[in-house]
């Protein structure tokens, strides 16, 4: 039988230097779609209740020798829009990539985030991604996240999260051109499995959480 085991966390952090945790995106135009996708689960009996998505630390998801997924994870509602939210340590700011490694499909290949002046000392800055490069919003059951539906969770993909150091940051003017030119530094990757649950998949009796201690290191 498919099992899943996982510590509820209020944030999914990579060596002290990039935190990421989601959040619905309630704009107007994905209000109601969320209302929809979430009114199955207002009502939970030993589970946590997804009124947020559901960060969770050493995934563990088998289905009998089979291992679907490990690691940090995000646990959402099928038909949710959603954003992430990213935090990274630095003192100018930082650029993001965000992949699904297992069909090359790119969410956001090239944002940049910066503060100006420089810090003196490096912090974190935050930033949401809600969108695909092209416009579209992030909804859990986008047909680009691929489908691959098992008898435990509708849908299970996993994204990559890449944040880059800005070392220099510079405005160069041609006549009535304006460039903005970069250098980069160091970076720092997560990958995050998604599990995405409708309701009869996620009131399983298989399903057991244990919550850690929260966490300040961005906030």
């Amino acid at each position: 039988m498919p099992t899943i085991s996982a510590e509820i966390t209020p944030k999914l952090i990579k060596d002290n230097k990039l935190e990421v945790s989601c959040s619905y995106n309630n704009d107007a135009a994905n209000e109601a779609q969320n209302q929809k996708a979430l009114q199955s689960f207002e009502s939970e009996v030993g589970l946590p209740p997804l009124s947020t998505p559901l960060a969770v630390n050493n995934l563990i998801f088998t289905n009998g020798n089979h291992l679907i997924g490990e690691g940090q994870a995000i646990i959402i509602p099928m038909g949710a829009c959603f954003t992430l939210d990213l935090a990274f340590l630095s003192t100018l700011g930082y650029r993001v990539a965000i992949s699904l490694p297992a069909t090359g499909e790119v969410i956001s290949e090239n944002a940049l985030f910066w503060t100006t002046p420089e810090l003196a000392t490096a912090d974190y800055q935050q930033c949401s991604i809600g969108t695909w490069d092209d416009g579209s919003v992030l909804k859990s059951d986008d047909p680009r996240f691929g489908e691959s539906k098992n008898e435990y969770a509708p849908n299970v993909f996993q994204l990559k999260v890449e944040c880059t150091q800005l070392n220099t940051l510079s405005q160069e003017s041609q006549g009535s051109d304006s460039q903005l030119r970069t250098t980069s530094g160091d970076s720092t990757s997560m990958l995050i499995e998604f599990l995405v649950m409708d309701k009869d998949h996620y009131h399983s009796s298989n399903i057991s959480f244990d919550s850690q201690p929260t966490t300040s290191l961005g906030d």
